[in-house]
């Protein structure tokens, strides 16, 4: 199957289609017979319409990150490494089914770990990549801050534990068992991707500073009072943590796919391929965009 979703990708590539919105690609010799099943012919053309149709989008995806990935992610030895790893695992996992795998997919180890395993490491990375080339863009966006954040049933409560926590007499992390705060009162990184706090809590974080000390807030609900405060507000102090979430959410890798195939110009001419992606992969469908700040 991989040997024909390359080959079934090579020939979209190779086949000359109209710049029209219906385009559809179409073989030189697609009139050429493959078999007969009775009075019926089976041409290849034929054969290509029905894998254009059922694997064609997820081919063209797939080799199209392949090749983004080659010109921006390094191949590291930690990758090989863990390809091996994985590549072993398999292995002893499975036996002779891995291997009739690749016999029937005429492929070795060795092509199996530089074709399959490396490719998905260095997708995994894409993302990341895309936070190291869009920073400023991309903490602006998600305002990604440093805060210690604890909650309580009622103001009393919080009122009380507030006295201590200026004055150093008590850490967040002993107040929070104390009054069995749910939040457990070490600093954590919180950006507008943290929907489980109140709007007014996450206000506090995105537009207050360390020099604002402990804020007491109030719910908008009534049901819960807060004591926040901002530990630090400069994305540069905190890196790697920035990197470690905002690469998992689904919104920032959206980002990354649609940034990286504007940037190496991915169109599609196939009307089939177009409506499968457009339908299953609506982040890689950028040829209708018409923003001019992408990067060139």
């Amino acid at each position: 199957m991989k040997k024909t979703n390359l080959l079934l990708a090579s020939l979209l590539l190779a086949t000359p289609l109209a710049g029209c919105s219906d385009a559809s690609a179409n073989l030189k010799d697609g009139s050429t017979v493959l078999f007969k099943i009775g009075s019926s012919k089976v041409t290849k053309q034929d054969l290509f319409s029905l894998m254009n149709s059922t694997a064609g989008a997820s081919t063209v995806i797939s080799n199209a990150t392949k090749t983004i990935c080659e010109k921006e992610i390094e191949i590291t030895d930690e990758m090989k490494e863990d390809a091996q790893t994985t590549l072993d695992s398999y292995k002893s996992m499975y036996g002779d089914t891995f291997n009739s795998y690749l016999e029937q997919n005429n492929m070795s180890e060795e092509d199996y770990l530089n074709k399959n395993l490396i490719p998905s490491l260095q997708a995994e990375k894409l993302t990341e990549a895309y936070i190291e080339a869009e920073w400023e863009k991309v903490t602006d966006l998600y305002e990604p801050v440093m805060a210690t954040v604890l909650d309580f049933s009622d103001q009393d409560k919080a009122q009380a534990a507030l006295s201590p926590l200026k004055d150093g007499s008590k850490s967040a992390e002993e107040v929070s068992k104390e009054n069995e705060c749910s939040h457990d009162g070490t600093s954590k990184l919180y950006t507008i991707n943290d929907t489980d706090l109140d709007s007014t809590v996450m206000s506090v974080i995105t537009n207050g500073t360390p020099d604002d000390g402990w804020s007491l807030v109030p719910t908008t609900s009534g049901d819960k009072v807060y004591l926040v405060r901002v530990d630090d507000n400069n994305p540069e102090n905190y890196r790697d943590k920035v990197f470690s979430t905002l690469s998992g959410t689904s919104n920032v890798s959206a980002d990354a796919t649609t940034y990286y195939f504007r940037k190496y110009g991915f169109h599609i001419y196939d009307i089939t391929v177009y409506n499968a992606i457009k339908s299953d992969y609506p982040d890689y469908l950028v040829q209708n965009i018409k923003d001019t700040d992408q990067a060139e």
